[in-house]
């Protein structure tokens, strides 16, 4: 009689099989492992280009504001009459106090209303309504003209019968070397 031994070749499917499933959970964690590797690298490397487009726009937006405000921005016939620096100061202060009135136009104020504004030498006093104090201190938070001032000072606030606010409050104006100072560092 003829006998075929048939366990060998179990084994060998047996061991296959082992190979097969090894693999195959290697693989499960190694892809996942690679593509979460690569997509954290190309997410780098998006931040760095944001990085450095931030960067090349800031110091383009610097060079801007200085052509802006350079005393050569000054008209021809007033750079000719110039002796001294002073009239150039001058100059830029009034450029720094347009530019901040510029900002005050910018922002939409529903809650506040201005009655009054007034500017004596670099001192703003502003004078008006609000419609609370919960929208009175809304603003002050989210004034962005509010960087024009070295300090911001709150004079007087009433509360009205109807629950209106009338606020009056100066500050005084940076001036536009010390914003220049601050920009360097």
């Amino acid at each position: 009689m003829v006998e075929i031994n048939l366990f060998p070749w179990r084994e060998r499917r047996r061991d296959y099989e082992l190979r097969t499933i090894k693999k195959i959970i290697i693989l499960s964690f190694l892809l996942p492992a690679l593509l979460l590797l690569a997509s954290y690298s190309f997410l780098l490397y998006q931040i760095d280009q944001v990085k450095l487009q931030t960067t090349a726009l800031k110091i383009q937006l610097k060079a801007d504001l200085k052509k802006q405000i350079a005393p050569a921005s000054l008209p021809a016939h007033a750079q000719k009459n110039l002796p001294d620096t002073s009239h150039a100061r001058a100059w830029l202060a009034r450029s720094h106090i347009q530019t901040f009135l510029m900002a005050l136009g910018q922002q939409r104020l529903t809650a506040i209303c201005f009655n009054e504004i007034q500017r004596q030498h670099n001192v703003i006093t502003i004078t008006g309504d609000a419609r609370s104090s919960f929208a009175f201190s809304q603003f002050i938070q989210q004034w962005r003209p509010i960087q024009f001032f070295s300090e911001l000072i709150i004079d007087e606030m009433q509360e009205q019968k109807n629950g209106e606010l009338q606020f009056r409050l100066h500050g005084q104006l940076q001036s536009q070397e010390r914003e220049e100072n601050k920009d360097d560092i």
